[in-house]
């Protein structure tokens, strides 16, 4: 049985960074993640940069069955960030075409093994 994709997307400010566990990286300028008092200024852009990373063969885009997505918030958030903006992340994946899409925040990135873990 083949393993269930998973896609790991590094959100930073201006641009994100997304890898298929085990593979290479591709890195994506998005001007939308460049907002003064939020990481997300613009859904529909920071949707269409997950659909254009998704589709990339580096990120997954060889895939015919919907990746599974874990969104990593690096920048820190004063406060935090609140379950909106979490929301707003999670649901611009899933219009992105994830499968599923789990957000977490702050932190160094992750391994392909916590990614995986993070994913079950």
């Amino acid at each position: 049985m083949l393993a269930k994709p998973v896609v790991y997307i590094q959100v930073h400010a201006g641009y994100l960074v997304a890898k298929r566990t085990g593979g290479s990286s591709v890195r994506r300028e998005c001007a939308a993640l460049s907002h003064p008092r939020t990481l997300m200024g613009d859904f529909l852009a920071v949707e269409a940069c997950f659909k254009a990373v998704l589709k990339e063969p580096r990120a997954g885009g060889l895939f015919s069955v919907r990746p599974s997505v874990l969104v990593h918030l690096v920048p820190e958030a004063v406060g935090g960030y609140t379950n909106v903006e979490e929301r707003a992340f999670q649901e611009a994946a899933a219009a992105a075409g994830a499968r599923t899409c789990k957000v977490v925040a702050g932190g160094q990135p992750l391994t392909d093994a916590q990614v995986a873990e993070a994913c079950r």
